[in-house]
């Protein structure tokens, strides 16, 4: 049986399997062409697509640092403490919540 040999260079296919057609070194260099080859073809694809995710991973860092200065901002002082509201809904007869609700919307005073 006679070994085959490449169709690029001409050179006996060491080991060749059933239907190799090309040396080891002719087939990286075919790779390589074809890969070449494929980029060429989709490079404006490729140049969108990481301008896309640069663009993403700049508003991510944007929303990130929103996030972090709105999480270390200082609280405003609520207007009444916890025990003077718990008094008013005893008196009034309601609950804790629902009359924190009530004085968040001016619909009752403590006066």
């Amino acid at each position: 049986m006679s070994t085959p040999k490449c169709e690029m260079c001409g050179r006996d296919i060491p080991n060749a399997k059933n239907r190799q057609k090309f040396c080891p070194d002719c087939v990286k260099k075919r790779q390589a062409a074809q890969s070449h080859k494929s980029y060429l073809k989709h490079r404006e694809h490729y140049l969108e697509r990481s301008l896309a995710q640069a663009e993403r991973r700049k508003q991510e860092a944007l929303e990130e640092r929103m996030l972090e200065e709105l999480l270390l901002a200082k609280r405003p002082e609520p207007k009444y403490s916890i025990t003077q509201v718990a008094e008013k809904a005893k008196d009034l007869g309601i609950s804790y919540g629902w009359c924190s609700y009530l004085l968040s919307v001016g619909k009752v005073c403590m006066e």
